[in-house]
C-alpha cells in the first residue's frame, strides 16, 4: 500500500524567470509578467500561492495549469499592465 503525504515547496523566483532560491521546482518567463513553475515528480499540486518580492509596486497572482505546474502573473499594481518582476511563492500538494 502507498502512503500518501501532505507537502509544501516554496520558492522565489527572478524577474527573468530563473530561479533564486528554493531549487525542488523549474521555472521560465514566457512573456512579460508571465512564468511557469513546475514542481518536482512525485508531488501533486493542490493549491498555490504567490507575493511579490521586491520593492516596488507589484501584484502576483498564481493559477495552477494542471498537477504538476502553475501560472503566476505580476503587474504594475499602478497601470495594471503586465511587469517582469520577481515573485515567491508557496505550493501545496501531496506526494507518495
Amino acid at each position: 500500500m502507498r502512503t500518501v503525504t501532505t507537502r509544501s515547496i516554496g520558492g522565489r523566483v527572478k524577474a527573468d524567470g530563473t530561479v533564486a532560491s528554493g531549487g525542488s521546482f523549474t521555472s521560465r518567463k514566457t512573456a512579460t509578467g508571465t512564468y511557469i513553475v513546475n514542481v518536482p515528480a512525485g508531488f501533486r499540486l493542490t493549491g498555490v500561492a504567490a507575493n511579490f518580492d521586491g520593492a516596488t509596486f507589484i501584484l502576483a497572482t498564481a493559477s495552477m495549469i494542471n498537477d504538476s505546474s502553475f501560472q503566476t502573473n505580476t503587474y504594475n499594481s499602478s497601470t495594471g499592465a503586465a511587469a517582469d518582476a520577481q515573485f515567491s511563492f508557496t505550493a501545496t500538494g501531496v506526494g507518495v
